[in-house]
């Protein structure tokens, strides 16, 4: 009984130090995510694109606060690329506070399957660099 306990003990160890370094060599061969950046507008959810232009900032800090009539939920902070117009949902929202409705080149990091951006930092104030 002893003898078989021992074998049993040894087996369990080799298969979940097996797992371990199978895991380790997975993490070794992926690559770190991509760092891109982009161009764009500061905007909800709810209205996406449509706001997508200068003189916005109040009505998206407006649309954010009130929420979406027809269902109650509250909108999200997303970023519409200039480039392809498509719609990002922020994951990290706290990165963009206090830049609702600006035009900003935003130094990011692709997240989840819907095509998502965690914001790294921003990079400029287009607003700003275009009135120089």
């Amino acid at each position: 009984m002893r003898k078989y306990r021992f074998l049993m003990g040894a087996l369990l160890t080799m298969a979940v130090a097996g797992g371990v370094a199978a895991q380790d060599k997975e993490n070794k061969n992926s690559k770190p995510p991509k760092q891109v950046k982009v161009q764009g507008w500061v905007s909800d959810s709810h209205c996406g694109a449509q706001h997508a232009m200068a003189g916005q900032q109040e009505q998206v800090k407006k649309c954010l606060k009130s929420g979406n009539p027809e269902d109650g939920s509250r909108p999200q902070l997303v970023f519409v690329a200039d480039k392809t117009k498509a719609v990002h949902p922020i994951v990290n929202p706290d990165a963009l506070y206090g830049q609702e409705g600006k035009h900003l080149e935003i130094r990011a990091e692709p997240y989840g399957d819907n095509n998502g951006l965690l914001v790294l930092g921003v990079e400029k104030d287009l607003a700003q660099t275009a009135r120089k």
